[in-house]
């Protein structure tokens, strides 16, 4: 169960933190057995900005007791049909449930609450904390022996367990694509490589501009980069998921670096689902 007083806010996006902004359409009111011949007039003449799907095209008022319907339509020639006026409309989509609340109170909008936006729990804390606490551990050690202070880890949500975990090695190997980040994703990659063999044993993310002063081999059995849990699965298609990071979580004590692109793309290409948790240290 998720706990209101955890001592900690979540920081809104942009898009859940901006106020409302409107922009102007035409809105008409007519009688509501029109309402089927004006929306396909407008449908074949006048079809809806796409920018504008997330607002409804009609909205149910009473006039002189009387039920109307405003239309919503985009600037068109319309006179000899109805009779357009000016009226305000949210211009984006809400994102949030506080935004849906006051933005549809000028006009009728849709609102998908995003399913993955939930609380924590304290569990969850607890475990999210033992998770970037051994990744600072990680990047302490690095520091202590004279490498670059990152540490990286990747986690299976499921399972709670720790996949891989790995520190920047770039001083050590002499090469300076070897950052945490590529280090994890490489090392677990390889693990869950479909066809793997010995013949790709040395395959890598990392472009080879530098030889390095160790191979794959010896890096994997080193102190920096470590497989601590490989389950195996025996379904092509599940390995393949593993093998994509789909579904895992990875925790980076720094922002991933943007000079070189490397680490932002290999999170990219490779966390097609999941939670990726840096801490600046």
């Amino acid at each position: 169960m998720a706990d209101a007083n955890l001592p900690f806010q979540k920081v809104l996006s942009d898009e859940e933190s901006r106020s409302l902004q409107t922009v102007d359409v035409y809105i008409s009111d007519i009688e509501p057995k029109e309402t089927g011949r004006v929306l396909k007039f407008m449908q074949n003449h006048c079809p809806q900005s796409k920018a504008l799907d997330h607002v409804k095209r009609v909205r149910k008022t009473c006039h002189d007791e009387v039920d109307n319907l405003n239309l919503l339509i985009q600037q068109h020639n319309l006179e000899s049909i109805i009779i357009p006026r000016i009226h305000q409309i949210p211009k984006y989509p809400a994102v949030s449930r506080t935004q849906f609340e006051e933005w549809k109170k000028l006009w009728p909008i849709n609102f998908h609450e995003n399913s993955r936006d939930s609380n924590f729990t304290l569990d969850e804390i607890a475990a999210l904390k033992y998770y970037m606490t051994r990744a600072v551990k990680l990047a302490e050690i690095a520091k202590s022996r004279g490498e670059v202070p990152v540490g990286c880890l990747i986690v299976d949500p499921q399972s709670s367990s720790i996949l891989c975990e790995a520190n920047d090695t770039r001083i050590l190997t002499g090469n300076p694509l070897r950052h945490a980040v590529l280090n994890c994703i490489n090392a677990l990659a390889f693990s869950k490589k479909p066809n793997n063999d010995e013949k790709n044993a040395n395959d890598t993310l990392l472009p080879q501009k530098r030889k390095s002063e160790m191979d794959d081999d010896q890096l994997m059995q080193s102190e920096y980069i470590s497989l601590v849990s490989t389950p195996e699965t025996s379904d092509e298609i599940e390995n393949k998921a593993a093998y994509l990071c789909k579904g895992y979580d990875i925790f980076i004590t720094h922002e991933p670096c943007v000079l070189w692109l490397w680490c932002i793309q290999g999170l990219v290409e490779y966390f097609t689902e999941g939670r990726i948790t840096p801490q600046e240290v």
